[in-house]
C-alpha cells in the first residue's frame, strides 16, 4: 500500500510528519479535542484564521495556545481582549526613538501583533471598534497602517476563542474567521474519567 507521504517531496513530507506528531501529542493531553486540534493544524497549513466557540472551562484557549507554542521559529502574540483593551496593547505603543530621530509618531511594533507569525486572541469580540478594525485589516490584508506607512505583516494565522458570538457582531469581522469550531463540555463519564487520569499523570 502506498503511504500518504510517499509521493510528496522530502520537505513537504517532513512538515506533514511534524504536524502529525504535534496533533498526536496534544490529542493525548486533551480528551475529546482532536477535531479542534486538527482544525488548528489545517488553519496553519492553509494560512487561514480559526475561531473556537464554546463555554468557559472547555480548554479551547489552552488547546490553541499549546499548539501555537510548538511552532518553532515563529513570533507569537497572545492576548485576551476586554472592553478596556487599548490599541497600544495590541499594535504597540509610541516609539520614542522614531519621535526623537525623525520627529514622527510611529508605533514600536516589536513583540506585538503586526510582527507576529501566529497570534492567539482570547475573547475576540470583547475588543472595542478601534482594536477590531486594526485586527480585521491585519487578518485580511496582512498589512497594518501606522502614521502614513504600511507595515507588511508576516502573519500566518490568528487563533481566536470566544464563549459566544454576539448577535450584533459585524459580519465583516466574523467573516474573517474562515474556520469555526464549536467546543462543548465532555459528554460522558468515560471521557471525564480519562481526562482526570491524564491530569493526574501530568501532575506527577
Amino acid at each position: 500500500m502506498t503511504s500518504k507521504t510517499e509521493t510528496l517531496s522530502p520537505e513537504v513530507a517532513q512538515v506533514v510528519h511534524d504536524i502529525d506528531l504535534i496533533v498526536n501529542e496534544i490529542s493525548a493531553l486533551y480528551v475529546d479535542r482532536e477535531p479542534l486540534i486538527r482544525a488548528v493544524a489545517l488553519a496553519i497549513v492553509c494560512r487561514q484564521h480559526i475561531l473556537s466557540i464554546g463555554p468557559g472551562g472547555t480548554a479551547k484557549s489552552e488547546v490553541i495556545e499549546e499548539f501555537a507554542r510548538r511552532i518553532e521559529g515563529a513570533n507569537f502574540f497572545i492576548y485576551q481582549l476586554d472592553g478596556n483593551t487599548h490599541p497600544n496593547e495590541i499594535f504597540g505603543g509610541l516609539s520614542l526613538e522614531a519621535l526623537r530621530r525623525r520627529d514622527t509618531q510611529e508605533r514600536n511594533t516589536k513583540g506585538y501583533l503586526p510582527e507576529a507569525h501566529v497570534a492567539v486572541i482570547d475573547e475576540v469580540f470583547s475588543g472595542n471598534s478601534v482594536v477590531r478594525n486594526g485586527l480585521r485589516r491585519i487578518m485580511n490584508e496582512r498589512e497594518f497602517f501606522d502614521s502614513g506607512r504600511t507595515i507588511n505583516c508576516p502573519l500566518i494565522t490568528v487563533m481566536g476563542a470566544t464563549n459566544t458570538v454576539p448577535e450584533d457582531t459585524e459580519d465583516t469581522f466574523y467573516d474573517r474567521w474562515l474556520i469555526r469550531v464549536p467546543v462543548s463540555y465532555l459528554s460522558d463519564s468515560i471521557k471525564i474519567n480519562k481526562m482526570l487520569k491524564g491530569s493526574l499523570r501530568i501532575q506527577r
